[in-house]
């Protein structure tokens, strides 16, 4: 349709042309007018072509002629994406619709600029800037040669791929060394530290421990506790759980303290020996499941303090002559029978005379006088007895215990 409507403009005006037999100079005037004429068609054709394809968005144009997004005056709608547009003639109609007016115009094609990423060219880098060509040759890999061992053949010790380098010696887990029948081999395909080995034993130096006379409760601990028929059950069950609490206040293994215990009422019941066990929580557990109801009806104190003495402080039984020993007595009265009583005190002087360190806690009596004689034959001291109202007063009793036995240090 464009072709059509230029070839009937174009024969219209040469029609026009040798009709009016103008002179030479106003045919150059008809001249100009026409290629006047002919370029303003091609300029509607170019730009209604190039309206209906290509989008348009609102960018501004600096001082300096270029294009930038944002708003502000001199805006004008140029085009999205790469793809430019043709160039514009110079004497666009100002008041053309179609070609807009100055204010929608740019300067010069410079003033189209694509929307989006700019490429960006990398700089340059001299010759002297580049790193030498050096091949890399890297000492280990984690997927070959991933341990070495020592060029000593010490079994204690290995070195293990970090990155593409050795790392410096490393200890092997406490206890483990490498075999004799891998230390040959410099590149062990596996972990190296398989096989136990005492001088892989690592000292309490070693585990960073400088400074090891530290002040710990290290003690020999002997509970003897009163199950006779003048306690009620809901109160041996106080007690026992008194003496739990206070076992978890102390660092209980070989290196530190040592826990055993018997109960007594008309005989001495065997609860547990310092050397039975040397894991606190299965001392825990002997002793939660200590007797609490006697075979019979007694106080028999001074078998309990002979069973002490011979058996339970023996060094069979767990006993250590470096450490002091500590007992700990709970009972709520006299002995009984009476005439027993005197054979209690003996069996009392005779367990202090060992050096062990005798303390009482005197429980609430619920049928006789407390036995207030006794308890002071017992204890190393008066010091050493606690005099309790009641069972609850136990709880309170805890932390007071056991720093005084860990005090006889």
């Amino acid at each position: 349709m464009d072709v059509l409507i230029f070839g009937v403009l174009v024969a219209t005006t040469l029609c026009m042309c040798g009709a009016t037999g103008v002179d030479q100079e106003d045919g150059y005037a008809n001249d100009d007018k026409l290629l006047d004429l002919l370029e303003e068609i091609e300029l509607r054709r170019l730009m209604s072509k190039f309206k209906g394809k290509v989008g348009f968005k609102k960018i501004h144009q600096n001082d300096q002629g270029r294009a930038d997004q944002g708003a502000g005056s001199g805006k004008y709608y140029g085009p999205v994406g790469n793809r430019r547009p043709p160039k514009l003639p110079k004497f666009a109609m100002q008041d053309d619709p179609l070609q807009g007016t100055n204010k929608y115009r740019p300067k010069s094609p410079s003033s189209y600029r694509p929307i989006g990423k700019q490429k960006t060219g990398s700089p340059k880098v001299s010759q002297a800037d580049k790193a030498p060509n050096i091949p890399y040759s890297p000492e280990c890999s984690v997927y070959k040669n991933k341990y070495k061992l020592m060029e000593d053949k010490n079994p204690c010790f290995f070195r293990e791929c970090k990155g593409s380098k050795f790392s410096d010696p490393i200890r092997c887990r406490d206890g483990l060394g490498v075999p004799d029948e891998v230390l040959n081999e410099v590149f062990p395909p596996k972990y190296p530290c398989t096989k136990p080995m005492k001088e892989c034993k690592a000292t309490l130096s070693d585990k960073g421990v400088t400074n090891v006379n530290v002040d710990v409760c290290g003690i020999d601990l002997i509970w003897v506790v009163d199950i006779s028929c003048s306690i009620s059950n809901a109160d041996k069950l106080k007690v026992k759980n008194f003496i739990l609490a206070a076992t978890k206040q102390l660092p209980v293994r070989p290196p530190f303290t040592q826990v055993g215990a018997l109960a007594f009422s008309e005989k001495a019941y065997h609860i547990l020996y310092m050397n039975s066990y040397n894991n606190k929580n299965k001392v825990l557990k002997a002793l939660s499941i200590m007797p609490l109801t006697p075979d019979k009806c007694a106080t028999a104190t001074y078998e309990a303090l002979y069973e002490t003495r011979v058996t339970y402080l023996s060094k069979s039984r767990g006993n250590r002559p470096d450490k002091p020993d500590i007992v700990v007595v709970l009972t709520d009265g006299k002995t009984h029978p009476p005439e027993k009583a005197p054979e209690t005190i003996l069996r009392a002087k005779e367990l202090k005379a060992t050096g062990a360190q005798v303390f009482v806690l005197s429980l609430p009596n619920i049928k006789t006088l407390p036995g207030t004689d006794e308890w002071r034959a017992i204890a190393s001291s008066e010091k050493n007895i606690y005099t309790l109202d009641s069972f609850d007063a136990l709880k309170g009793m805890i932390k007071e215990i056991t720093r005084k036995a860990c005090s006889v240090l």
